[in-house]
């Protein structure tokens, strides 16, 4: 099964799995989705158990690695960086970090090539330092985030601003090749993706709100089709009459426009996405005081909109357990110097468990957590969703060897048994 972006919206609506409502679960799909709706094609809410099937051979492009730290993430970059054709860049220290060699991987004919922890994060509060530098954001829709919060557009390969300073995803391009690998949470590449592959992504998946919603559909159009700059539409305006901004150049110039435009686009935009998408979400009902499923107030998963993006993520994950013990020893003793892990006050635990869930999550879960003060069980709902449906492959730390032979069969332009000599940390 090859997938290139037309087999995500081919012509045959009936191709791909239907979605059908679940409502005795905590979480349902809601009675309006359509069966040729876009988003019901790659999400099954009909079965809390279910896992997307997703084949061999895969074309689609981007391929992104979501790094979660202390699960191995080191030793898998290296290896997706030695996975390219004419790579020459040896195996000492983290000369397979750059791409100096010329080496590429073949997508059907277009060369796609390896860029590492070149795209910035984006969060709602500045905070912590992160390897890839980050910039503000407090969209809490996907949609939203890629409108408000776009990459600047001037390549930079440090600071809060990096951009990945390879081909094969230009800003003005109509597709994207790279391999990506990054400490980033689901959904950063909302940020990074060329417009035109952003806004044929929107037609798609707003499609059935086009007759209910079709001055929302039209807005967000317009919008991601400013964020291209040989458009030379504008970005935003700070009122009707306000002086007018294009997408940022620099990181610098997104920090100066970030309370003009920023925070307003994504006020508007989430608004409208919610509008045109939320009633084809799964819903998810918190608790009660009185133990019940509360069927007032629910939050939408956003888990089926990046389960329909055409990319193509990967992941490492490792026993919650061992994995907090080694974030004690990693993490914990220098973040929270001076007390005890058995101190009650630090909830040490709670922090990195909490930002493991916020990586699967997606993006957008940091705002809706941090800012909406969203409870943590919705979000641990998305991050479930997107686990079963938004990964073509899931490994184990202690079982990479099955994870390398999972991806190189399930990703037609790496083959992770190249240049075997070559290893991360």
């Amino acid at each position: 099964l090859n997938l290139s972006y037309k087999d995500f919206y081919g012509a045959d609506p009936a191709a791909g799995t239907l979605w059908h409502p679940h409502r005795d679960a905590p979480h349902n799909a809601t009675d309006s989705i359509l069966p040729n709706d876009p988003l019901a094609r790659y999400y099954d809410a009909s079965n809390p158990n279910a896992i997307r099937k997703w084949g061999c051979n895969l074309t689609a492009s981007p391929l992104i690695f979501v790094h979660i730290g202390k699960a191995g993430g080191g030793s898998v970059r290296a290896r997706f960086a030695a996975s390219a054709l004419n790579y020459t860049r040896g195996s000492r220290g983290k000369s397979w970090a750059k791409v100096t060699d010329g080496s590429y991987y073949d997508v059907m004919g277009n060369r796609s090539y390896f860029c590492n922890s070149g795209h910035s994060n984006r969060r709602p509060n500045i905070r912590a330092r992160t390897f890839e530098g980050q910039l503000l954001c407090e969209a809490t829709t996907p949609i939203g985030r890629a409108v408000a919060c776009p990459e600047p557009t001037q390549a930079s390969a440090s600071g809060s601003g990096k951009r990945c300073t390879v081909p094969g995803c230009d800003v003005g391009s109509d597709s994207c090749h790279q391999v990506y690998v990054g400490h980033n949470a689901v959904g950063s590449e909302f940020h990074w993706l060329p417009p035109k592959v952003l806004r044929r992504f929107w037609d798609g998946i707003s499609m059935p709100g086009t007759k209910r919603h079709p001055d929302d559909v039209a807005y967000i159009d317009r919008a991601i089709h400013s964020l291209d700059p040989a458009t030379k539409q504008i970005w935003c305006r700070s009122s009707h009459r306000g002086p007018a901004a294009w997408r940022p150049h620099t990181a610098e110039e997104y920090t100066s426009l970030y309370n003009q435009c920023s925070k307003a686009l994504a006020f508007s935009v989430d608004e409208k996405a919610t509008e045109v998408l939320g009633k084809r979400l799964p819903q998810f009902y918190p608790l009660t005081t009185t133990g019940t499923r509360s069927r007032v107030h629910s939050t939408a998963s956003w888990a089926p909109v990046y389960a329909s993006l055409p990319v193509l993520r990967t992941t490492v994950v490792r026993e919650p357990f061992s994995w907090l013990v080694s974030k004690y020893f990693w993490h914990y003793r220098r973040m929270f110097q001076g007390t005890k892990c058995s101190d009650p006050d630090t909830r040490w635990t709670e922090v990195f468990a909490t930002e493991y869930i916020m990586k699967l999550c997606g993006e957008d879960c940091y705002t809706r957590l941090e800012v909406m003060e969203e409870d943590i069980e919705s979000l641990a709902f998305q991050a479930e969703g997107n686990l079963r449906y938004s990964f073509a492959v899931v490994g184990l730390v202690n079982e990479t060897d099955t994870f390398y032979d999972m991806t190189s069969a399930r990703v037609s332009y790496v083959n992770m048994s190249r240049n075997l000599d070559v290893s991360g940390q």
